[in-house]
C-alpha cells in the first residue's frame, strides 16, 4: 500500500530502500513516531544477554526463576514483557514474566502437584 504508492505503484519494488525510507513509509501508514524503536533496535549495536535460572519451592508450589541481564550499555537493558513455557507433570503452561531490573527474581505458579514417593513396607 504506502511503500508500493511512493515507488509508483508497482508490486515489485525495484529501488534500495534505507532504514529512513522504511521508517518513514511506516510511521506514514501507522501514523506513529517510531524513532525512539529505530534508534534502539536498529540503529544502535549490540542487546542484552538475559540469563535464566530456577529452583523449585516444594513446600509453596511455586518455581523461583532468577532473570540476569548484562547489557553493555544501560540503554540497551530489557524491559519488558516475556512469555516463558512450563513443562510440568500434568503439561506445558503458559506464564509471562515481566523485566525491568538487571537482577530480577520472579515466582512462578505450579499447576502441578508435587507426588512424594511412598516408602515401601517391608
Amino acid at each position: 500500500s504506502g511503500i508500493n504508492a511512493e515507488y509508483g505503484g508497482s508490486s515489485s519494488i525495484n529501488a534500495l530502500l534505507t532504514a529512513q525510507d522504511f521508517l518513514n513509509t511506516i510511521q506514514m501508514e501507522c501514523g506513529k513516531d517510531l524513532s525512539d524503536f529505530m534508534n534502539r533496535y536498529v540503529y544502535q549495536p549490540g542487546f542484552s544477554t538475559l540469563h535464566f535460572s530456577f529452583a523449585f519451592n516444594r513446600k509453596r508450589n511455586l518455581a523461583d526463576v532468577t532473570i540476569k541481564q548484562k547489557p553493555l550499555h544501560e540503554s540497551e537493558k530489557f524491559v519488558g514483557q516475556l512469555s516463558v513455557m512450563v513443562q510440568e507433570i500434568d503439561g506445558s503452561f503458559a506464564n509471562t514474566l515481566q523485566v525491568e531490573q538487571n537482577d530480577d527474581l520472579q515466582e512462578l505458579a505450579c499447576q502441578s502437584k508435587s507426588r512424594k514417593k511412598k516408602k515401601k513396607k517391608k
